[in-house]
């Protein structure tokens, strides 16, 4: 028996997406973002914890620019020919993350003009004494470890060796007006000025 239908050609059908915003599921998207967040942050912090030592702690590198010291210890004079260095004495190689407040470690030796060093001797009040290098302290280290109790090695061999050191607490205020901590010390022979301070 023959077919009598009506023969009907196939047609595709077109399917429209409305991709409008106004259609989004808005709770839906912004939970899929924070998750999307939340795992960029993972990633960040694991890629922090787990890099090597070298990557994260290369040590601090001895600096030679003058111009942040003659800002920061302009009542002192006019210091030349400086090394120096600024770090986080608790970044170290067993670190994980940074700190949220760290105290930076402003820590070095200058020359001062010819006979600069006996003018700031002789200043009334001062009471200059000969004294060690021994670094400031730092909070919440009352026993802190000895490498932060006399000069760091990169610093070392710009100290010259006979030196005299004499220092003043008195002294120190007048330069720090109690903002920061700090030591100073003076070799009157070579005009040296030697600095170990925090956050200055």
């Amino acid at each position: 028996m023959a077919y009598r239908g009506t023969y009907r050609p196939y047609q595709p059908r077109t399917i429209v997406v409305n991709l409008q915003p106004s259609t989004w599921n808005k709770p839906v998207l912004w939970t899929a973002l924070a998750a999307l967040l939340a795992a960029a942050l993972v990633a960040a912090g694991l890629t922090i914890a787990f890099s090597s030592p070298s990557e994260r702690h290369a040590g601090p590198e001895t600096r030679t620019d003058v111009e942040p010291l003659r800002t920061r210890f302009a009542a002192v004079g006019d210091l030349s020919d400086p090394h120096w260095l600024g770090y986080n004495p608790r970044e170290t190689e067993s670190s994980r993350l940074p700190e949220q407040d760290p105290e930076t470690r402003v820590v070095g030796v200058a020359r001062l003009p010819h006979g600069a060093v006996r003018t700031i001797l002789d200043r009334p009040g001062a009471a200059f004494r000969p004294a060690d290098l021994v670094g400031p302290g730092f909070y919440g280290w009352p026993n802190f470890p000895d490498n932060l109790t006399k000069p760091p090695e990169q610093i070392t061999p710009h100290l010259p060796g006979t030196a005299k050191w004499v220092a003043s607490t008195d002294y120190d205020t007048s330069v720090t007006h109690g903002k920061y901590r700090g030591r100073f010390y003076f070799d009157e022979a070579t005009d040296t000025f030697y600095f170990d301070t925090v956050n200055p």
